[in-house]
């Protein structure tokens, strides 16, 4: 899978804004919430809760007014753009957790980042499964792994890099990680990511549903010989 740039990149630029604008919120909100504005368990829960899924209702709203389609494959990389802008906004977390602003202000970020890591699965997603669509669940399964590699460490280390460096700068570093390094990928293969798909052609040997269509059809034929 990983010699398909139309999955290894996606892959890659998916698990570092993931881990950026997912899972460093996350191990982080509930410690400083308590720590700092005295939050308990369940309105921590409650307050995270509504703000994934106002963001989520929101969402799909916007998705049954846009409607079903299938559009070139590398259109859905153009939103690229959207995700871009929305991602970094994660920022204004790390920053108001350092400066000890209202909480509000955080609550509001998490909508921001939550609706901007839909547009980002989708985007890297969707593209990479189109692009060969049988082979959709060894993608999915190459992409996820990525992504839970990528984030496996995080979570051990997030909140001590956090309290030694600053919640500014530590959310700086990863924004600047997943922006800099990864997005000119993103960029690279929505000018070129066509002409080379079609030169590597579809994946071999990797796709299940692949292997058992041959298997029936094998034993179609020795039926039909018998």
């Amino acid at each position: 899978m990983s010699r398909y740039p139309s999955i290894l990149l996606p892959g890659l630029y998916y698990a570092t804004q993931y881990c950026f604008s997912a899972i460093l919120p996350t191990v982080n909100y509930s410690i400083v919430f308590e720590t700092r504005f005295g939050r308990g368990v369940f309105q921590n829960g409650i307050s995270y809760g509504s703000t994934v899924t106002i963001a989520s209702i929101a969402g799909e709203r916007e998705a049954k007014r846009l409607g079903a389609g299938s559009p070139p494959l590398e259109v859905r990389l153009k939103g690229l753009w959207l995700e871009a802008a929305l991602v970094p906004a994660v920022l204004i977390f790390g920053f108001t957790m350092e400066y000890e602003t209202h909480w509000a202000g955080s609550l509001v970020n998490l909508f921001i980042e939550i609706f901007g890591i839909q547009v980002m699965a989708t985007m890297c997603l969707t593209h990479s499964i189109d692009s060969h669509r049988v082979e959709g669940s060894e993608i999915f399964q190459f992409i996820n792994f990525c992504c839970q590699t990528a984030s496996f460490p995080v979570a051990f280390y997030a909140v001590d890099l956090c309290e030694a460096i600053g919640f500014q700068l530590d959310f700086l570093a990863f924004a600047l990680v997943g922006t800099i390094l990864d997005l000119p990928s993103i960029v690279w293969l929505l000018w070129k990511g066509g002409s080379i798909r079609e030169r590597l052609g579809r994946p071999v040997n990797v796709s299940v549903a692949q292997e058992i269509g041959f298997d029936y059809d094998l034993a179609n034929c020795n039926r039909a010989h018998e």
